[in-house]
This record gives C-alpha cells, sequence and structure tokens, in this order.
C-alpha cells in the first residue's frame, strides 16, 4: 500500500488535468476549483485508482471528474429551484 506522501505526490502531477476537465465541463473557474479539489479527495481514497495502470488513470480521472462536476452542478440546480420556491 501507498503511504501518505507517496499518494499526494502522485496527484499533485494530476491536479492540472484534473483543474482543466473540471473547467471544460463547468465553465466556471471557483466551481471548478471546487471540483477538481472533490475529484483528487476522491481519487485519494480510491483503491481502484491507485490499482489502475498508468496508461488508463486520465480516462479514470476522466470519468470521477464528469461524476462529480455533474452531482454538483445538480446540487445547485436543486438548491436554485428551493430558493426560488419560497
Amino acid at each position: 500500500m501507498m503511504q501518505f506522501q507517496q499518494k499526494v505526490a502522485e496527484l499533485r502531477s494530476y491536479e492540472s488535468i484534473t483543474y482543466t476537465i473540471c473547467l471544460k465541463i463547468v465553465v466556471d473557474e471557483p466551481a471548478s476549483c471546487e471540483a477538481a479539489q472533490k475529484v483528487l479527495i476522491r481519487l485519494f481514497q480510491d483503491n481502484d485508482f491507485w490499482n489502475t495502470d498508468e496508461a488508463r488513470r486520465q480516462h479514470y480521472i476522466m470519468r470521477q471528474c464528469l461524476y462529480v462536476c455533474l452531482n454538483q452542478s445538480r446540487e445547485v440546480a436543486q438548491l436554485a429551484s428551493t430558493s426560488n420556491v419560497s
């Protein structure tokens, strides 16, 4: 099993691509930062990610970004619709 510092160092190499993917999906800088942070936290805790070979990790990251960004967008839409009701 990888040590904490090893995981952090490896995830740092994926920060830029993670943020870029989130920005392409969300198109809002603050929301993209938040989404990218959520993705990186998920990846840190995800054993499947760490067991995925290097060649497939970028695809894995893209799927996680899409999942997080879509959920984040749904949450924002739900908040907007409930605040419009009251």
